[in-house]
């Protein structure tokens, strides 16, 4: 899929293994799928925000959202390298993004897998709109609608200390 967005060609394995490391000194619990919302979190607000693609790897259609494939396969196989996903990042990534990245870790770390899914899943969402709700999976999920959603999400409303899996499904619905 082409894209009219300039790319940092992070590698997502790289990416994953930072978020993984981050949410683990924050003493955030971090399951597999979690990470994988939290990978496209990043890569949505950067987008959003800079303008910028931040991974090499596009993002999929996947039943449960937004996936990367090629960093869960590594994930699932342990071929992560999580001692150095600080570093490499640090290395590759330029300051004002990685502040972007930890941001985003923080803000939306502290919720569960289930609900940032929802909320990636929601109505009017880049996924529910590239599925259209989940007909048509296992394709590439456009950066046009992933930075269309980012720029009208409302997300402080979902960061509410309130926030319940039925406003994290209307947060961003419009």
């Amino acid at each position: 899929m082409h894209s009219k967005f300039p790319g940092l060609n992070l590698e997502s394995k790289a990416l994953l293994s930072h978020i993984i490391c981050r949410c683990a000194a924050l003493g955030l619990h971090c399951s597999p799928v979690k990470s994988q919302k939290l990978l496209y979190l990043c890569y949505g607000r950067v987008l959003a925000e800079c303008g910028l693609r931040l991974t090499n790897e596009q993002p999929k259609i996947w039943r449960s959202g937004p996936a990367f494939p090629k960093a869960w396969q590594a994930q699932r196989e342990h071929r992560l390298k999580l001692d150095q996903g600080a570093e490499l990042m640090a290395e590759r990534c330029p300051q004002h993004i990685l502040q972007v990245i930890d941001q985003t870790i923080e803000s939306f770390g502290r919720y569960s897998a289930e609900t940032l899914s929802v909320w990636l899943r929601r109505p009017g969402s880049a996924w529910a709109t590239g599925s259209q709700q989940g007909k048509f999976l296992y394709q590439d999920l456009s950066d046009e609608l992933t930075a269309a959603c980012f720029k009208r999400a409302r997300l402080p409303v979902f960061l509410s200390p309130a926030c319940t899996e039925r406003s994290a499904q209307q947060s961003c619905a419009s």
